[in-house]
């Protein structure tokens, strides 16, 4: 009959707690997700759950209303996640002790339940056969009619994943220790700088997505310096400035091109055919598994823009 009250207990916590993400995550995601997950620490996580991987976070009851005859003391919700592999989805835990005004004190209930919340999108929106191609450029022209670039390109390669998602999931990784040389790898790069970019990056295992942001390309956009390469999606987000893409192509990249611009139709052919400094664009082994970085796993028909419960992840005792 105790252990029936703790779990009860921690059943209405779980279900505060799932209410409360979904109201958060429900008007800005990327907002939320910052404020969630600001107080997280490598001493919360799970002994087979260590980051740099893993991200994990701990509630204390002041952010719960708890049930009548809980120990707040012992009572706790933690939220756990894959930034590299699966940041969209959270296993929320809750762990909930009976207080000494009940008979039933120091009886202790666990459960848990996972949710996916909207900090990505699904890509398979992104998946037509036009849409294919390891080089994709934004064609359009800038006129005093129509003065703003639009995103096509990015769309192209990205699907609805806009921006400030992709930025984000850098940071992600970024602030919880992952890099170049850790295991495993870090597969997300946003950059704001225009500084030439020198560094190596990803496997055909392991691809990465290396973004040179509108901040990067204010003036001039970087340049891939000589013997780097990048195996996976490299994107330049130059706003339909074709000028600023001067001197760029050196190195190698083994996936697929991005740039939200027209360039030159001879370069255009030289990658398109693998004969210019960046070589490799048409190698399909590599192109299949370009977006491996940022298209994480998302059920069929799923609506990726609000919280929903994972099906099949809700269970007690010993988790």
């Amino acid at each position: 009959m105790h252990a029936a009250q703790a779990l009860a207990n921690a059943e209405a916590n779980l279900e505060t707690a799932v209410a409360h993400l979904a109201q958060v995550y429900g008007s800005q995601a990327i907002a939320a997700d910052l404020q969630i997950w600001s107080s997280a620490s490598a001493d919360i996580c799970p002994a087979d759950k260590s980051p740099p991987q893993w991200q994990c976070a701990r509630w204390a009851p002041d952010h719960l209303l708890l049930p009548e005859w809980t120990d707040s003391e012992k009572t706790f919700v933690r939220l756990v996640r894959d930034v590299r592999n699966a940041p969209h989805r959270i296993q929320v835990s809750v762990d909930a002790t009976l207080n000494n005004l009940q008979p039933g004190a120091g009886s202790r209930a666990t459960v848990q339940q996972s949710l996916y919340v909207p900090i990505s999108t699904s890509l398979r929106n992104n998946t037509d056969a036009g849409q294919l191609t390891s080089l994709v450029l934004n064609e359009q022209t800038l006129t005093e009619a129509k003065p703003h670039c639009n995103t096509q390109a990015w769309q192209t390669v990205f699907g609805q994943l806009s921006p400030q998602q992709l930025e984000h999931l850098s940071y992600l990784q970024s602030r919880n220790g992952l890099s170049s040389t850790t295991l495993p790898t870090r597969t997300v790069y946003w950059i704001d700088s225009p500084e030439v970019w020198t560094q190596s990056l990803g496997t055909r295992i392991s691809p990465v997505v290396l973004v040179f942001s509108e901040a990067a390309c204010a003036f001039r956009c970087p340049s891939l310096a000589s013997h780097t390469q990048v195996v996976g999606t490299v994107f330049f987000q130059n706003q339909c400035q074709a000028h600023t893409m001067k001197n760029w192509q050196a190195g190698t990249i083994l996936g697929r091109l991005g740039i939200e611009s027209q360039i030159d139709s001879e370069l255009s052919m030289s990658l398109l055919n693998s004969i210019s400094g960046l070589s490799g664009l048409s190698t399909l082994q590599y192109f299949a598994n370009s977006q491996g970085a940022f298209n994480f796993e998302w059920p069929v028909n799923i609506n990726a823009s609000v919280v929903q419960r994972v099906a099949g992840t809700w269970k007690n005792a010993g988790y």
